[in-house]
């Protein structure tokens, strides 16, 4: 049986005691969490998404991660943790341009009919 990199990424997250450069990963976090919560609220109300991207917040905890000491396995921790928060960037970054390419469109049509 093969194990993905994600399954693996996943696996070590389990076993990990600590988590590297946790202050980032916490900041990183709220980000997501702001604007997964802008996000809803556009659905709610059928507005476009105010969002910023989320790519440069992750590119510098990944550059934190990156920094980590392999002590204790802490390195391939911060590398799952790096390659899980860059997929989760992706998904919402993605979501956000969706909706707002949505929102864009449905304006256009309007002004148009």
């Amino acid at each position: 049986m093969t194990i993905s990199p994600a399954d693996q990424g996943e696996a070590v997250l389990d076993d990990a005691s600590a988590l590297p450069q946790r202050e980032h990963v916490l900041a990183f976090a709220a980000r997501v969490d702001a604007a997964l919560a802008a996000i809803a609220e556009s659905l709610r109300s059928g507005i476009a998404p105010p969002v910023e991207r989320l790519r440069t917040a992750e590119r510098e905890l990944a550059q934190a991660l990156d920094a980590t000491p392999d002590e204790d396995g802490a390195r391939g921790v911060a590398s799952a943790v790096a390659d899980a928060c860059d997929r989760v960037t992706d998904s919402v970054d993605t979501l956000a341009h969706l909706l707002r390419q949505r929102k864009h469109a449905a304006a256009g049509e309007a002004r148009a009919a």
